[in-house]
């Protein structure tokens, strides 16, 4: 899902995006 919104922007800044979500995200469930 967050993929699809960030895919419009180059490929590192997507990446990086999509590594902040990810991290966000384990700290929440964790």
């Amino acid at each position: 899902m967050a993929r699809q919104i960030h895919t419009w922007v180059d490929p590192q800044t997507s990446i990086k995006r999509q590594i902040d979500i990810d991290q966000s995200m384990m700290e929440r469930k964790g």
